[in-house]
């Protein structure tokens, strides 16, 4: 709940129907468990706005509900039960709206969970780990009391959750010490800065007694190797099993392939989603601009065959696009859906090369958009069509689309789903890019498949219908520090139902060498000269936080994107000349964007550093 929620749709509105210009009155959330005897849970109730609660009044007073809009009163089944919860202390619950009520509510508060508690609970949902879990728990409650204390605007707090994910993981036979120790990294440090992330991990370590120079190989030296086979993808310690390739999706990887490179950190990363998509985990990547979030999960899709769908989330994106709404559409979106279906159902019933010539009369009446014979076609063979239970629900969409198409109205209307929508229906991947820069309306949406335990998802649309969750959709977020110009913090209570990783740019000499001479491997480039191009790198990044301006007089964000886009340019060679190309590549990368006093600065170091090394 929050103050973005709007009442009427929680107790219903009226909707398209499949006949133009008509529309049907579809009950909302609290009106459906009204009157189904449902229990209805609303969640942060000290958020939601006046109208909810004026709502909500009648319905604690005298389990009655008040639709105003249609002049109905409601009452509520003998089933029916209302649970709600707050963050906020019992004694501002008193000061909300429902102030006169609060003699009929019963307010009970959770305080924190003791360590007897935790062990109860733990035991029984992991009993493998009985002989660990006081440990874990003793961990957790010593990071969670000192996290508090050092956790800083980029660092989200540390909950019950990640305890119950740590669980999770190492519920499996056989693991060692550092397999507990290497999941409570992921689960615990791997969202913290170098400093805190080093303390947790040393401490981690120390309770499972890692030696120290084995936990700094864990977090510092460890590189994943990555090994592909034909039905399998393998990075470190995770194994995960492709699907089958689609001729779309196969056109569409040649069409977007971009050459990824296994530094140190991508490495990590790959291995660290990898562990999240086979637990069925959430994953939250914060980094700056270019040090590779959205690539990572792009190469895991492409090499997993799954279908990635990407959304740049903003302060204009609204609900609806993420989860569907009702917009205009022409007779064909009602028609082509049910015309399929009469195919499959004709072919499975009838001769289709005795029925050739009707067939094919049929697909003229379609390309020639003739869609009153279409359907009467359809309807007279449904009519005479053997009384099974395909045809008669085939014939019920017909009659409706005859209605629709009868009309000869120009003007339809239909709930559309959002790209969130049809992504867990089809089992697709879920991007949801720059996700702290969303408005909670829209937050709220994505909060309800954070679970994932979530299996359904009521979706308010034509029918107020309920899409199932298919078993291979995931959900991936990005988003830059809230420390950058012109960012914020993301709500804490949906960050903490991530599993969250920071990534810093690579900035080991020995993973940008590795990147540099696979980009210009086309042009035969001495080693000497890649260490050239990684010293004007870095100097000009130093320059960048010092002494550079770009146009609107901030400092230019040059990260391992401008340095790729520069690579690429070169390595294509326009110039026919590789010094050449190489040069103008990184004048149109990093000059474009900067002042002029900043135009001369690094042309300068362009000409110093790469100019004058490629021409001894």
């Amino acid at each position: 709940m929050n103050d973005q929620v709007d009442g009427k749709s929680l107790l219903g509105s009226y909707s398209c129907h499949e006949v133009p210009g008509q529309f049907t009155w579809t009950n909302g959330i609290i009106t459906k468990a009204v009157i189904n005897g449902h229990w209805l849970l609303i969640e942060d109730v000290d958020q939601a706005p006046p109208d909810v609660l004026s709502a909500l009044e009648p319905l604690i007073q005298r389990r009655e509900l008040h639709i105003l809009s249609r002049g109905q009163v409601i009452r509520a089944d003998p089933g029916f039960h209302l649970f709600m919860t707050s963050r906020s202390p019992a004694e501002d619950i008193k000061k909300l709206r429902l102030t006169k009520l609060v003699h009929q509510l019963k307010i009970t508060e959770i305080s924190q969970w003791s360590d007897v508690e935790m062990t109860q609970l733990l035991t029984s949902m992991y009993p493998l780990l009985n002989h660990v879990i006081p440990k874990m728990i003793a961990y957790f409650c010593n990071i969670s009391q000192e996290g508090t204390k050092k956790r800083d605007a980029r660092h989200r707090p540390v909950t019950i959750r990640d305890l119950i994910k740590w669980c999770a993981r190492c519920c499996e036979k056989g693991l060692e010490a550092e397999d507990f120790v290497l999941e409570g990294l992921d689960c615990f440090c791997s969202h913290l800065g170098k400093q805190i992330s080093t303390e947790n991990a040393t401490k981690l370590a120390h309770l499972f007694n890692v030696t120290s120079e084995r936990m700094f190989h864990l977090l510092e030296e460890r590189s994943p190797s990555l090994t592909k086979t034909k039905s399998n993808l393998k990075i470190g310690r995770v194994a995960l099993k492709k699907v089958p390739l689609t001729k779309s999706l196969q056109s569409s990887q040649d069409l977007n392939y971009r050459p990824y490179y296994l530094t140190r950190p991508a490495s990590r990363l790959l291995e660290f989603i990898g562990m999240c998509i086979k637990k069925t985990e959430p994953v939250l990547i914060v980094g700056e601009t270019g040090v590779g979030k959205t690539s990572a999960i792009q190469y895991l899709a492409n090499s997993l065959n799954h279908q990635l769908v990407a959304v740049n989330l903003n302060q204009q994106t609204e609900s609806c696009d993420l989860i569907g709404g009702i917009k205009p559409v022409n007779v064909e979106h009602y028609l082509m859906p049910v015309y399929a279906d009469f195919e499959k159902a004709f072919s499975e019933t009838f001769d289709t090369k005795q029925n050739g010539k009707f067939l094919a009369h049929l697909a003229n009446c379609r390309s020639q958009n003739r869609w009153k014979d279409l359907v009467k076609l359809m309807l007279h063979t449904s009519s005479s069509a053997p009384k099974a239970a395909n045809w008669h629900l085939l014939s019920k969409k017909i009659e409706q689309v005859s209605k629709a198409v009868a009309t000869d109205s120009r003007l339809y209307f239909a709930f559309i789903q959002g790209v969130l929508t049809s992504a867990i229906t089809k089992g697709h991947w879920i991007l949801l890019d720059e996700i702290n820069m969303a408005e909670s309306d829209v937050l709220d949406c994505v909060a309800e498949l954070l679970n994932p335990d979530m299996q359904q998802l009521c979706v308010q649309g034509n029918e107020g219908q309920v899409v199932s969750k298919h078993p291979n959709f995931r959900v991936f977020a990005c988003m830059n520090p809230s420390t950058d110009v012109g960012k914020k913090e993301l709500n804490g209570i949906i960050r903490t139902r991530f599993t969250e990783y920071f990534i810093e740019e690579p900035y080991n000499d020995q993973d940008l060498r590795l990147i540099v001479h696979d980009y210009l491997k086309p042009l035969d480039i001495s080693a000497a000269f890649v260490d050239r191009i990684i010293n004007f790198y870095k100097s000009v990044k130093k320059l960048a936080r010092t002494t550079l301006m770009d146009g609107t007089g901030h400092q230019p964000t040059f990260s391992l994107r401008t340095l790729c886009r520069a690579l690429n340019i070169a390595a294509q060679n326009p110039c026919q000349n590789a010094m050449r190309s190489i040069i103008e590549a990184f004048i149109l990368c990093f000059l474009t964007e900067v002042d002029r006093d900043s135009y001369d600065i690094i042309l300068a170091l362009i000409m110093k550093k790469i100019d004058k090394a490629g021409n001894r």
